[in-house]
């Protein structure tokens, strides 16, 4: 699937914070609404791969305009 999306790497601070819980989250996905994405999915964002590392965060106001997922990142390069 082809979608609309904002990668958005880890403050510094949040970097730090997930490296002390021992995650593997670089990055935060945000897209619109959509309920047919799940963690098994990988995302190609500017000839990188991401895994997805958890389930659709809603949005807080509304919970149906936008989501987002946090990413880990992998060390191959899309062709």
């Amino acid at each position: 699937k082809t979608l609309w999306a904002k990668v958005t790497p880890l403050s510094a601070r949040d970097l730090i914070a997930a490296q002390a819980a021992q995650s593997e989250t670089i990055a935060r996905l945000k897209i619109n609404y959509r309920t047919d994405i799940e963690t098994t999915m990988r995302v190609v964002h500017k000839g990188r791969i991401y895994a997805i590392t958890s389930p659709a965060l809603d949005d807080p106001e509304s919970g149906n305009e936008y989501c987002t997922f946090t990413l880990s990142g992998g060390l191959e390069k899309f062709p």
